[in-house]
C-alpha cells in the first residue's frame, strides 16, 4: 500500500507538458507556482479518464510509481482505500492537509 494524491477526476484530461500537470487544459498550482514535474511518463500525451478512473501521482515525482507509469495507470475507484486526514513528516509541516495546496488556474 502507498499513499498518492489525486490528481484527475473521472471525465477530466490530464497531460504533462513542459514540466508542467496540466488538467482539461489548464496548469495545476501549488501555492503561488505551477507544480513542477521532471517526468511525464504516459501523460505525456493527454490522458482521459474513464468513469471511476482516477489519476494518481506520489509525492517524489521523478522517482514515484504512479499513474505515469505503464505499469500502473489510472486507478480505478474500487481500489482507492482511504483518505490523508493528518501530515506527521516532516515535522515542520505537521497537520492537516486540506486540499494540499492545489488549484487548477
Amino acid at each position: 500500500m502507498s499513499v498518492k494524491r489525486i490528481i484527475g477526476l473521472p471525465g477530466e484530461t490530464v497531460q504533462i507538458t513542459g514540466g508542467q500537470v496540466k488538467i482539461d487544459g489548464k496548469t495545476l498550482w501549488q501555492g503561488d507556482a505551477p507544480y513542477a514535474v521532471s517526468v511525464a511518463g504516459t501523460a505525456a500525451e493527454p490522458v482521459t479518464l474513464k468513469e471511476g478512473e482516477y489519476f494518481l501521482m506520489g509525492d517524489r515525482e521523478a522517482s514515484s510509481e504512479d499513474s505515469r507509469s505503464d505499469k500502473i495507470g489510472n486507478i480505478p475507484r474500487e481500489r482507492l482505500l482511504g483518505r490523508v486526514w493528518m501530515r506527521v513528516w516532516p515535522l515542520d509541516r505537521i497537520g492537516f492537509p486540506g486540499r494540499g495546496g492545489f488549484t487548477v488556474k
